[in-house]
């Protein structure tokens, strides 16, 4: 069992007994320090700026998720790949802002995909 609406960023205390088959044991001493915490979720809206995007120039943005868990957001990474490799590669972090624009070399003729 699990309690359920809990509010985010609040401290839980709590008490623990011991069950057996002959009863149960007397409670614990208050445990607490518990905070209930939420990652945010995932950026949204991923999109280019056509135009600002140049042969040579790439301008991307994106907008926050629902929900930042009741924190701020603290950073953006940034992966981008080729649309026929395996694996994205970390084009930049430390982002806090929602757009990025770079003068990231682009390759004629490559379909390329990002991720924030």
């Amino acid at each position: 069992m699990a309690p359920f609406n809990l509010e985010l960023s609040s401290s839980i205390d709590a008490k623990v007994v011991a069950v057996n088959q002959y009863g149960d044991s007397t409670e614990s001493l208050v445990g607490s320090g518990a905070i209930i915490y939420k990652v945010p979720d995932s950026p949204i809206n991923l999109r280019n700026v056509a135009t600002k995007t140049k042969e040579t120039l790439i301008s991307i943005e994106w907008s926050q998720g629902v929900s930042n868990g009741n924190q701020p957001v603290l950073d953006y990474r940034l992966w981008y790949k080729l649309q026929s490799a395996a694996d994205y590669t970390i084009l930049s972090s430390s982002l806090l802002v929602t757009a990025y624009t770079t003068d990231f070399t682009l390759l004629a003729g490559q379909n390329y995909q990002f991720k924030v």
